[in-house]
């Protein structure tokens, strides 16, 4: 919620000294919103997540498994 929150204000009303630091949310935007939050807020958002989400632990499984192709 508070990713889409801070995109509204950043867009509608010019917002621009916006920080944002979010806690294990899950993720809220398809591919076009994403790479609009990335172009206007990327810089000044901060993702937090525990090593033991399933998504952290999938990512960590595939840079294992491209290591070990890269070393082989």
């Amino acid at each position: 919620m508070v990713k889409i929150a801070t995109l509204c204000l950043n867009r509608t009303e010019g917002a621009k000294d916006v920080h944002v630091v979010t806690f294990g949310d899950p993720r809220v935007f398809d591919l076009t919103a994403s790479k609009i939050y990335n172009d206007a807020l990327q810089e000044t958002t901060i993702r937090v997540l525990n090593t033991y989400k399933i998504q952290c632990q999938q990512c960590y499984l595939v840079h294992l498994v491209m290591l070990m192709w890269v070393h082989n």
